[in-house]
């Protein structure tokens, strides 16, 4: 039997913003399960415009791909505005929902309710640490030694968590204290005697910040239009294939927790069979999930708890009574998918090698779960105070935003699910109409996970991912405003170099130089990012920039020549090559064999350790004073396994991958070719030690007493600091970033329709 008319317009008459705000869902008569009838009725939907915007964002991307950055502020402010109302919205819904209990009540609901609401969070913190399990080990190229990270976190644990100053974490984004906070403070309402005046001051307040999710909620097609257009128009598709993994298992992590756990208590737990359940999930959650909105399903569940009393044979206005009391409570405790943002931490960590440290990782779980608390979009402003504190790169959130266009309306699915699952076990439990069938409870969520770790178990080992870092160095190729106009030889390791005249033996470099119109440059190619040759087989590198831009102001030809560590100085001298461009280091030696062109980097000393073994290097003084150990170095960094290791045995290598070869068990090096080489190498492993192993200067060498060609670069190196050149191509190597305008990526109106150039 159909819903009366009068039950429509008294729902739409209901004085709390949180009952009425959501008549942006549809509005007709609910039959008997609440299905739809909208025969000759108007929709006033965000349904519609939500999807719609989606759809319009896609087509805009594909169509105007990265003209869609004008879009990018819109979506930008959107998201600052939710987190303006979230975070002082959680405490507030804390205290309201906690403190309009009363005594009895609440011992009631707890002592029915509790091992429910255990129950569904140990089933998420089952399936998302088994979705943590196939996230590949962590390649750590590099580990701090007094791990400052690892401390502070601890250290602030119980800052965190405690609120000890509210207007404190309220201004610094502390998202678990803020919810303890609300906790703490909701419990002490429940205790007072006349705690009416307060109540009505906090439903006042939500109200008002649920007001002003209504307008941003009227207003969301327009940013979710942005933000679609912008991601799906400026997306690079290859490093998008790299967080596939993430949002692939994200989602099928949702579904099977959605459409395979919680049918489970539902059927094991009361008297509705697998289809009835679906059917009200179907109800319950379909505009939720479209929207990404969760709110959008008190209207739907308000109506679910007649059709529950009806089911029940319960008495209408007290079951919906003691439900609307119960519905706030679950919306706050029970967003289960704003715990998956845990996935998306661990996923993070392996993606950037930024690694969580041994107590960080025990304690993390702890502090997801209070910023689980509250809305889907809790989760924003979570991730966000999570990525500050475990001192992940600031740009981090990017990916947070892009993969959250396709995992926010599975995280809502399964947030509106849970939340409707537990509504109905703690009623069910609070009037005595359960229906517990053990055996088939037990059976069927074993089942469920025996299924899901069998999955996992053949999934694992065929899963290769790809993080940010897999080809960030060896990719990065020589510019193309570089390579202009420079006729370039490069002479490998065994091949057969021309010999040096007896008249460039004697001409002063720059004079020689000039006359002869060609550069000859000394290389070493192991040094990754200053001098290497690229997965392309290209020679590139900083030094190897900084030779091609000298050749070109010079308006000659360009030779790279292979040197030896061994003959520096007396290949300089005999005029070999000109000069060396390769991160050559500056120091007290070779200062009586060549002149130095004032140094360009300095560069921390660091040990380079098999990662099987880096347990055994972490304290310096007993790495320092242990005898027998076989420590390698290339080049000028000799003086400093003399110096820094005085009871390890020296062992000279022409090249890092000698290491095992010459059954080293560290190896002496600079950091950032030490750093980049791990990458490559993910059994090695870098310790810092502080940087208390000192530092080297690397320099452009030249022969002794060509005082014209060592002013001469010593002026030009000054013009290059002064031109933007040598920041440049810091950006560019060492930090990766473009300098270069990439070809703009493909979209329809240049690339089909070639409106545009």
């Amino acid at each position: 039997m159909s819903l009366k008319r009068q039950e429509i317009l008294r729902f739409l008459e209901l004085e709390s913003i949180k009952e009425k705000i959501y008549i942006l869902v549809y509005i007709s008569d609910f039959g008997e399960l609440g299905m739809f009838d909208t025969r000759n009725i108007s929709r006033v939907s965000l349904l519609y415009p939500v999807l719609l915007a989606i759809g319009l964002g896609v087509v805009a991307g594909l169509f105007f791909g990265p003209y869609c950055r004008v879009f990018q502020p819109i979506g930008k402010i959107f998201f600052m505005l939710l987190q303006m109302v979230l975070l002082p919205y959680i405490p507030f819904l804390l205290m309201h929902g906690l403190g309009s209990l009363n005594g009895e009540i609440a011992k009631k609901l707890l002592s029915r309710g509790w091992v429910f609401l255990l129950l569904i969070w140990g089933m998420g913190f089952a399936v998302v640490y088994s979705m943590i399990y196939l996230i590949p080990p962590l390649v750590t190229a590099f580990i701090e030694k007094n791990a400052i990270g690892q401390e502070e976190f601890v250290s602030h644990f119980l800052s965190f968590v405690i609120p000890q100053n509210f207007f404190y974490d309220l201004a610094n984004n502390v998202v678990p204290a803020v919810a303890v906070f609300g906790l703490i403070a909701g419990l002490a309402i429940m205790m007072l005697e006349k705690k009416e005046p307060v109540l009505v001051l906090l439903s006042r307040i939500n109200d008002a910040m649920e007001k002003i999710l209504v307008w941003l909620a009227i207003a969301s097609p327009l940013p979710i239009f942005a933000h679609v257009a912008v991601t799906v128009g400026t997306v690079d598709f290859q490093n998008l294939a790299k967080v596939e993994f993430y949002i692939v298992t994200f989602i099928l992590g949702a579904l099977f927790y959605t459409f395979v756990l919680l049918p489970i208590l539902w059927t094991s737990l009361t008297n509705f069979t697998w289809g009835e359940v679906m059917r009200e999930f179907r109800i319950v959650c379909l505009i939720p999930f479209a929207t990404a909105m969760p709110s959008l399903a008190f209207p739907f569940l308000y109506y679910a708890l007649k059709r529950l009393a009806r089911r029940y044979d319960l008495e209408s206005s007290s079951f919906e009574n003691t439900g609307q009391t119960v519905m706030p409570l679950a919306f706050t405790f029970s967003q289960i998918g704003n715990f998956f943002i845990l996935f998306f931490v661990f996923f993070l960590s392996f993606y950037t090698r930024h690694p969580i440290l041994g107590a960080q990782e025990y304690f993390l779980p702890f502090l997801t779960l209070p910023m689980s608390f509250g809305t889907a979009y809790s989760s924003v402003t979570a991730v966000s105070f999570l990525i500050s504190q475990l001192k992940f790169q600031p740009d981090s959130f990017s990916l947070f935003e892009q993969t959250s266009v396709a995992t926010m309306n599975f995280q809502v699915l399964l947030s509106v699910a849970s939340l409707y699952t537990l509504i109905v076990l703690v009623l069910s439990a609070y009037y005595g109409v359960l229906k517990v069938q053990w055996k088939k409870l037990i059976l069927g969520l074993s089942g469920a996970f025996i299924v899901l770790i069998g999955c996992i178990v053949v999934i694992k080992p065929m899963i290769y991912l790809e993080d940010n870092f897999t080809d960030l160095y060896v990719g990065l190729s020589m510019p193309e405003s570089l390579k202009k106009d420079v006729e370039v030889k490069i002479y490998r390791e065994g091949e057969t170099v021309p010999p040096v005249r007896e008249s460039d033996k004697r001409d002063e470099p720059l004079s020689r130089i000039l006359n002869s119109g060609v550069l000859r440059v000394g290389y070493h190619a192991i040094n990754i990012p200053f001098c290497f040759f690229n997965k392309e087989g290209e020679l590139v590198g900083y030094d190897v920039a900084f030779a091609y831009q000298l050749a070109k102001d010079l308006d000659c030809d360009l030779e790279f020549i292979p040197l030896d560590y061994e003959t520096l100085g007396e290949d300089l001298q005999s005029g070999k090559y000109d000069i060396a461009m390769s991160a050559i280091i500056m120091n007290e030696n070779r200062l009586r064999y060549m002149d130095f062109v004032s140094p360009y980097i300095e560069q921390n000393n660091v040990l380079v350790v098999p990662s099987a073994k880096q347990e055994e290097f972490l304290d310096y003084r007993s790495i320092e004073q242990r005898k027998g150990l076989r420590i390698g170095a290339i080049g000028a960094y000799e003086e400093v396994v003399a110096r820094r290791f005085p009871n390890a045995t020296y062992v000279s290598l022409d090249d890092p991958g000698q290491f095992t070869e010459k059954k080293c068990d560290a190896l002496l090096w600079g950091y950032l070719s030490a750093f980049v080489w791990c990458l490559q190498n993910p059994n090695y492993t870098v310790i810092d030690y502080d940087f208390t192993l000192g530092k080297k200067l690397y320099s452009y060498p030249v022969r002794s007493g060509a005082d014209d060609w060592l002013n001469f670069m010593q002026s030009w190196i000054l013009l290059k600091n002064q031109s933007g050149f040598a920041k440049e191509q810091y950006l560019y190597w060492i930090e990766g970033l473009e300098i270069e305008q990439k070809p703009p990526r493909w979209c329809i109106i240049r690339d089909v329709l070639h409106w545009i150039n």
